[in-house]
């Protein structure tokens, strides 16, 4: 399980592209300054972890060994410039994709795909004819006592696209992915039993969809 994980999560989207190892291209967007230092807690995909040697698709050019940070709350990549103490916003209307670590993040627009808005969306699963994404979101609550900071709240949703729907479908437990394809229904049960990780739904989407998409070959 963890090995098939492992290639779904790795999975980019097939757009032509040439490695480069100058950076300048993608230190065009404006200076980028965290204002919440009061909060508790991190504004960031997976709080700032593996922030060195990410690879980023910028307007159909594949960089390298970049620095990245994905501010989930503002919707933002933020880059740092070489040997400066500067961060600087990607210009998110250029990025095809970026890396973090083993995940991959992509850049869709809403308009006709069912999506709830344009922005940056973590890849679960990835081929012509299966798609899972999942849109973070994070925002600031008030404390829950005096004495106490506001805290960052994490909230994310799932979802696919199938042969069967013309644009992605949201899907929040295992009862909808057990209909997506209603003739497999009770083999996805069984392999959810079997196979499936119960702490990890993203886990289960990769697995069922994987599933469904060799079924379909």
């Amino acid at each position: 399980m963890k090995r098939l994980l492992k290639c779904l999560f790795c999975f980019a989207p097939l757009i032509p592209a040439t490695a480069q190892t100058s950076h300048s291209k993608i230190y065009d967007g404006k200076e980028y300054v965290l204002t919440t230092i009061l909060v508790s807690g991190s504004p960031f995909f997976n709080d700032g972890e593996n922030q060195e040697n990410n690879t980023l698709l910028f307007d159909k050019v594949l960089y390298k060994n970049v620095r990245l940070l994905y501010d989930i709350k503002a919707d933002e990549l933020i880059t740092r410039r070489r040997e400066e103490l500067t961060d600087m916003i990607v210009v998110k209307e250029l990025v095809d994709f970026f890396t973090i670590g083993k995940d991959t993040i992509v850049y869709l627009k809403e308009a006709a795909t069912g999506l709830p808005d344009d922005g940056f969306y973590l890849q679960i699963f990835n081929s012509p004819a299966y798609k899972g994404v999942a849109r973070y979101k994070k925002e600031i609550k008030e404390p829950r006592a005096v004495k106490e900071k506001s805290y960052y709240l994490e909230t994310v949703k799932y979802f696919v696209k199938t042969p069967g729907s013309e644009h992605f479908i949201p899907v929040r437990n295992i009862r909808n992915l057990l209909t997506l394809d209603k003739q497999y229904k009770k083999k996805l049960r069984h392999l959810l039993r079997t196979h499936g990780n119960p702490d990890s739904f993203p886990a289960s989407i990769a697995l069922v969809l994987d599933y469904l998409n060799k079924a379909s070959l």
